[in-house]
């Protein structure tokens, strides 16, 4: 089960794996639809860190696991991160999202961070895109 931490998480926070650097960020007007997150790799970690990032809708409140794993995804992407860097990845959000987003510009959405080598950490956002001119 995946672990909500509600600010950046900076430390240790998905045991043993790559962790979230910063705030994420929408991606700017006039290019697809997506977010920017942070992803940090400890420094005495062997071995590069890897893993998922996953965009999705939250579940209702007080959702359980079961509930939590049918949530609407809104973007996927693969990322590996070097020990002791830091790297900003994209995700692209999926036509489905980009018909939601289209509705309604600003969503709370639950990203979470899915290691090779460590739990799943979750964060919860709310974003807001500005519409292309």
């Amino acid at each position: 089960m995946a672990r909500k931490v509600d600010g950046p998480c900076v430390g240790v926070c998905g045991g043993g794996g790559a962790v979230f650097a910063g705030v994420p960020s929408p991606a700017p007007p006039g290019s697809a639809l997506g977010v920017f997150i942070s992803v940090e790799c400890p420094a005495g970690h062997t071995g590069v860190c890897g893993g998922f990032l996953r965009a999705a809708l939250p579940g209702a409140s007080g959702a359980t696991a079961a509930a939590a794993s049918r949530r609407v995804v809104l973007g996927r992407t693969r990322f590996s991160v070097a020990p002791g860097a830091e790297k900003k990845v994209r995700v692209r959000f999926n036509r489905r999202a980009r018909k939601l987003f289209k509705r309604k510009r600003t969503r709370k959405i639950v990203i979470t961070i899915d290691p090779d080598d460590g739990a799943p950490v979750s964060i919860r956002r709310t974003i807001t895109f500005r519409k292309r001119r």
